[in-house]
C-alpha cells in the first residue's frame, strides 16, 4: 500500500515537471508577406505568445514596449492577464502583417483557445532593434489607448 502511494507521488511530479508544449504559431498570410517579415519580429511574436500560452508572466512583460514596463506595475499585468486567460492558448495564426514605417507593425492575428477563436489587432514597435508588444486595452489601460 506503501508503495503505491509513493509511486502515484512519483508520477504525479513526473507529470507537473513535464515541459509544456510548444505554441503553434502559425503565418497565414502570403509567402511574399511572411518571407518579407522582419526574422526577429517574427521571433519576439513567437516567443511572447509562447510565454503567455505557458502563463509565465515575468518572460511576457519582459517582451511588452519599454515605456509600459515604467509604467505598469508587474503585479496589475499579472493579475490582468490571470484573469484574461483562463483557457490555455492553442493556436495563433498571423492573417496579416502591415509595417507603416520601419519600426511599426500591425499584425491581425486568429488567436484559438479551446473551441472558440477570436481575431485581435496585436501591435509592434522596435525600439534600439529590438522588436516588442505594445499591449493595448482601452479597459485596462485607457493611458495607452491610441487609435490608429
Amino acid at each position: 500500500m506503501k508503495t503505491k502511494g509513493l509511486v502515484l507521488v512519483f508520477l504525479l511530479i513526473l507529470v507537473g515537471c513535464a515541459p509544456s508544449p510548444r505554441l503553434n504559431v502559425f503565418w497565414q498570410v502570403s509567402k511574399e508577406v511572411s518571407l518579407k517579415a522582419d526574422p526577429a519580429l517574427k521571433k519576439a511574436l513567437r516567443l511572447y505568445w509562447e510565454a503567455r500560452a505557458q502563463r509565465d508572466f515575468k518572460a511576457a512583460f519582459a517582451l511588452e514596449a519599454p515605456f509600459f514596463q515604467e509604467t505598469v506595475l508587474f503585479s496589475k499585468y499579472q493579475s490582468i492577464l490571470i484573469n484574461l486567460e483562463k483557457r490555455p492558448l492553442e493556436r495563433l495564426e498571423v492573417r496579416r502583417l502591415e509595417c507603416t514605417c520601419p519600426f511599426f507593425c500591425r499584425l491581425v492575428l486568429f488567436h484559438k483557445r479551446g473551441s472558440r477563436g477570436i481575431f485581435l489587432n496585436d501591435y509592434w514597435v522596435r525600439v534600439e532593434g529590438r522588436w516588442y508588444h505594445v499591449f493595448r486595452s482601452p479597459f485596462f489601460f485607457p493611458q495607452f489607448s491610441f487609435r490608429r
